[in-house]
């Protein structure tokens, strides 16, 4: 069962994108539908290597150590509640400034304490993305208020 939640999680956000890409222009939403497509063709394929697997008796099918109190597996749903929050606040954040916090949490949570390594990838993630594919791509992306007043000072 354990080899299945990766497969799952994954199909679980391509609907969710392909699904809140419905209002975009034909041209985003056959990418999307073409992307999502191929990721969802590889995690019916992930299923089904592991049910052979499965079958075969090298993998059982159950838990593991998946639910064991360690450091990773708390990690794991740290980083998991991260991008939850990160998805339900983005109509609101914004692009740009939800995936700076995001970037920061995750490495927080991961272990690095450096606050140059924290805030320099963070923000040069996050610029980039802003640049590349909201300022000079148009792209639809989710845009808060930073967004605004930055594409209300650049030309």
């Amino acid at each position: 069962m354990a080899n299945l939640i990766i497969p799952a999680l994954a199909a679980g956000l391509t609907a969710y994108y392909m699904i809140s890409t419905v209002g975009l222009t034909w041209e985003a939403r056959s990418t999307g539908w073409l992307i999502g497509s191929v990721l969802l063709l590889f995690c019916a394929l992930q299923v089904l290597l592991t049910l052979r697997q499965a079958v075969a008796g090298r993998i059982s099918f159950g838990f593991g150590d998946l639910f064991e109190n360690s450091q990773n597996n708390r990690r794991r749903l740290a980083l998991l509640l991260a991008v939850t929050v990160f998805t339900a606040l983005l109509p609101f954040t914004g692009t740009t400034l939800g995936l700076a916090l995001v970037l920061c949490a995750g490495m927080l949570i991961m272990g690095v304490r450096n606050i140059w390594q924290l805030a320099g990838i963070s923000l040069a993630t996050a610029s980039f993305v802003f640049i590349l594919l909201i300022w000079l791509a148009g792209s639809r992306l989710p845009q808060g208020a930073l967004e605004h007043a930055l594409l209300s000072i650049l030309p």
